[in-house]
Order: C-alpha cells, then structure tokens, then sequence
C-alpha cells in the first residue's frame, strides 16, 4: 500500500470496467484454457503453475536485498524446492514470500489458476535491475531453469 499508480488514479467505474474487460479478463481467460486444457497432462496431476513478476529495487526508501524471491498461499512444496534449489550455491538470497506474499485479496493469478486448480504453483518474483537487460533476463531464466530441472516437479 501506499503508491499511487498514476495510470490508475482517478478512473470512474467505467474505465475500470474497460480495463478489466481490454486486459484482465483475457489474460486471465487464456490462462485458465490453456490449464484446463493441459490438465492430465501430467500423469494425471495437471500441469505446474509458475508465475513470474519483477519488483522494484527500492521501495519507500528502503533496499530489497533478494534478486529473487518464491510467493506462495497454503502449499509451499513448489516454492519451498525452487527456494532451495536457488539458495544451493549460496551467492544471493532467496526470498521466502519477500517482497510480498500470495493473498486472496491482494492476488490472483496463484490464487485462482493454482490454488483454486489443486495444483503445484509458485510465484517467482525478480528484482528489476537484475532483469534490465537482455543479458540479465537470459541468466534469470537459465537459473531457474536449471533449478526446473534439478527439482522434477513431474515427481512431486
């Protein structure tokens, strides 16, 4: 709380409902099909729910020290493994639902897709200088990459 989203101040009803309809709702639309679809896919599991974020560096004057941080709700198995899998080498940490944790009232794409779904999810959260270039995003999503693999989460 407390930043104002200049782009979001001062909207009626209607601009939000514009909104909603123009970009959420789509969005939000094709990822549910998409999991629907998928779902059984996985020996009979259903697919794995990674959601990937950026948070800012800084914020109300105070320092973020984690490049990289898991969000979850109830089931933590997922983000709990790629926490680990990350923290392996011991070069940065790891945020364990840092900056923000997953809420019902705050979120919904892990409340909705995954948690409503049953199924295995994560939220990754990634500091915005560590992906501002193109090199920096290329080794973000090798990191966790390599952490997919090493965890299987076909076996959890």
């Amino acid at each position: 709380g407390g930043v104002v989203v200049p782009g979001n101040a001062g909207l009626d009803a209607q601009a939000r409902e514009e909104r909603h309809q123009r970009w959420f709702r789509p969005y939000h639309d094709a990822i549910g099909a998409l999991l629907d679809e998928r779902r059984g896919v996985r020996r009979g599991k259903g697919p794995v729910l990674l959601s990937i974020h950026s948070f800012t560096p800084e914020l109300l004057g105070e320092r973020r020290p984690w490049p990289i941080a898991l969000l979850y709700g109830k089931d933590a198995r997922l983000a709990h493994a790629f926490r680990d899998e990350l923290r392996r080498d011991g070069s940065f940490p790891v945020g364990d639902n840092q900056p923000y944790s997953v809420g019902e009232l705050t979120d919904y794409t892990v409340p909705v897709h995954g948690i409503g779904r049953g199924l295995l999810h994560t939220a990754f959260e990634i500091r915005q200088d560590g992906i501002d270039t193109e090199a920096g995003a290329h080794a973000w999503a090798d990191r966790i990459a390599q952490a997919f693999h090493a965890i299987d989460p076909v076996r959890m």
